[in-house]
């Protein structure tokens, strides 16, 4: 269950978020996946660190392991660091998995 999960960043955001640092892979429509790094995740949305350049606005895909890939909609972007949106909040299960498995 989430209260069992390690604690949330919890700040302005509208969702918790848990620190995140497991490799993952985004892409926009018609472009080649890049390897990114997760800083935080949540049912809602996500950050990354990457060296591609991603737009503000932009629909993106995410990869996570052991799921499919997930449809977002880039909201900032700030040098390396990119937050986005899911387009459907992640299910509580799914979540729940994610953090747990790569919090070991």
């Amino acid at each position: 269950m989430l209260a069992s999960m390690p604690e949330p960043d919890a700040n302005r955001r509208r969702s918790l978020r848990w620190p995140a640092l497991f490799r993952a892979h985004l892409r926009e429509p018609a472009s080649k996946a890049a390897m990114v790094t997760m800083a935080d995740l949540s049912r809602e949305g996500f950050q990354i660190e990457h060296h591609r350049q991603f737009i503000a606005g932009a629909s993106v895909w995410l990869r996570l392991p052991g799921i499919e890939a997930l449809a977002a909609r880039a909201m900032w972007s700030n040098g390396r660091r990119l937050g986005c949106k899911f387009d459907a909040p992640l299910h509580h299960a799914v979540l729940e998995k994610l953090i747990t498995h790569e919090s070991r």
